[in-house]
């Protein structure tokens, strides 16, 4: 319900209400039965432009007008038969303090004279307004974009729809009339954005404000409607269709690409284990074979959103069928715990853990290595210390992308190498990792082809780049590469990678 505080009846049957809930409208008031109707449901609230709810102190008929002056303002309707489904009703509003002078209206503090002067009771005195000389805005308005950004970046309209970065999930735009700069500022925007399904996702009432920030947008198609209103009415609608593409591990067509990757997998290796039974000099070829495809499953399978379940149970019946290969047994025990790590961690949408799990993927990759090329061709050393493994939080692969590129493209590019170490250091923002090899270097295994340096590295950088983006990581993840840090016989070689962890840092991009 709401308590009337003025009131009047027009020519047309009407009564207006004013309540301390806004105004409002009973319709054709002398067919109304006070003793069998409750005049709660059939009063019909009237929406002043600016949404304005508070008191309305004084309704007065003035000519073939209602003034209606409330704590904020002094609304000018025209008066005629209005429709019982009253919608975009004109409006013309003169607000206190930006308009006209004075602040909150006296109750029923309006009289019109015979001289046709309005006349306003507010709290400081009285307003006196020449009616025939008021003269109402009643141009047209039409909307135009000012910008459209997405994560920084601006977007061009193509046929009224716009495509967001998969990565970059938010949308700012904004928006300006076209009009007489010299008018008053009576136009109020409202921004409607709904879903697929119609779900509404945010509703910005009608506001002064010609701007809309959306944040997070899940993957789908949405549709955004911005409206400007003059006087209570609708003036000019755009409408955009928003597209927010599909991250790679969040298509749906990853599940089906990933099964695909795993079965080939599969049929791989059986089929050079039994080349290898015919011939034992096919070994280092089949084991080629199974490093190619653990580092295309590494990318573009392992960190996928596949059943894990279904490439265990592959392994565990490849280890079943080969028991007695001891070596074999063992490196696809280790793989198989490495995938299953992962999935783990990918499938809860943990992309990061402590350097001690981290080092744990790293020793099952060194291991995986020595059977290949034997226990004496890598020497990994590396820390000990759990209290500052377990203190230290990294991207998942982070070091371990690392430490493979030192061994497939800096060990294995020249005779006589085989050191890789791991050391911690730190300051009062950063802990750094640092990871030497005295391989050929990232310029020679360039220089003859080597293949696969930059994948994993773009990988990380793109991850980087995510989590460096918000704002409250005052400290960024960094990477800096030293070239040539040995020299043997005018020879130059080896590599350091000095990885920059702030203490301080959050792994999350809803923000």
């Amino acid at each position: 319900g709401f308590g009337a505080v003025s009131m009047t009846i027009d020519n047309y049957d009407q009564l207006w209400l004013g309540t301390n809930k806004g105004l409002y409208i009973v319709h054709d008031i002398s067919d109304f039965d006070i003793y069998n109707n409750n005049i709660f449901s059939y009063a019909q609230y009237v929406n002043l432009p600016d949404n304005d709810k508070s008191y309305v102190f004084s309704i007065k008929k003035v000519k073939n007008k209602l003034v209606v002056a409330n704590a904020k303002s002094i609304n000018i309707i025209p008066l005629r038969k209005y429709p019982l489904n009253l919608k975009n009703v004109e409006i013309n509003q003169l607000k206190y303090g930006f308009d006209i002078n004075g602040e909150m209206t006296e109750q029923n503090a309006i009289y019109f004279d015979e001289a046709e002067y309005l006349w306003v009771g507010v709290r400081s005195g009285i307003l006196r307004i020449d009616f025939d000389m008021l003269r109402m805005d009643t141009t047209d308005v039409e909307l135009k974009f000012d910008y459209i950004k997405n994560g920084g970046l601006d977007l061009k309209l193509n046929d009224n729809s716009i495509r967001l970065d998969p990565l970059r999930r938010n949308l700012h735009i904004a928006i300006s009339p076209e009009r007489n700069k010299y008018l008053k500022n009576n136009i109020l925007y409202e921004y409607i954005l709904t879903n697929k399904g119609g779900d509404t996702i945010l509703n910005h009432g009608r506001t002064l404000i010609k701007s809309i920030e959306t944040g997070y947008l899940n993957p789908g198609n949405y549709n955004l409607k911005l409206i400007a209103y003059k006087n209570g009415k609708e003036k000019d609608k755009k409408e955009l269709n928003i597209i927010v593409p599909y991250t790679f591990l969040e298509n749906p067509l990853t599940l089906p690409l990933g099964i695909s990757f795993s079965l080939f997998a599969i049929s791989m290796i059986l089929f050079y284990r039994k080349e290898q039974n015919k011939k034992m000099a096919r070994k280092n070829l089949f084991l080629e074979k199974i490093k190619n495809e653990k580092e295309q499953l590494k990318v573009q399978a392992i960190l996928n959103n596949f059943n894990p379940h279904f490439i265990n149970n592959s392994l565990n019946w490849v280890q079943a069928r080969y028991y007695e290969d001891q070596d074999m047994t063992k490196m696809i025990g280790r793989l198989s715990e490495n995938i299953n790590y992962i999935f783990n961690k990918t499938q809860k949408t943990q992309t990061f853990h402590s350097l001690k799990e981290e080092f744990h993927l790293i020793n099952n990759y060194i291991e995986i290595q020595k059977l290949r090329f034997g226990q004496d061709n890598i020497n990994l050393q590396k820390p000990e210390d759990d209290d500052i493994l377990h203190k230290i939080d990294v991207i998942v692969m982070q070091v371990l992308i690392h430490v493979e590129n030192a061994v497939e493209h800096g060990l294995r590019n020249r005779a006589g190498s085989n050191q890789i170490i791991i050391k911690i250091n730190e300051d009062e923002k950063y802990y750094y990792i640092v990871i030497i090899d005295d391989g050929a270097g990232r310029k020679r295994a360039k220089e003859i082809g080597s293949k696969g340096l930059q994948s994993g590295l773009n990988m990380l950088k793109s991850i980087y780049s995510i989590y460096n983006a918000n704002p409250n990581n005052r400290y960024k993840i960094k990477t800096q590469y030293i070239d040539d840090i040995f020299t043997y016989r005018n020879e130059k070689f080896g590599t350091k990678v000095i990885l920059s962890i702030p203490k301080e840092y959050i792994f999350d991009i809803n923000f």
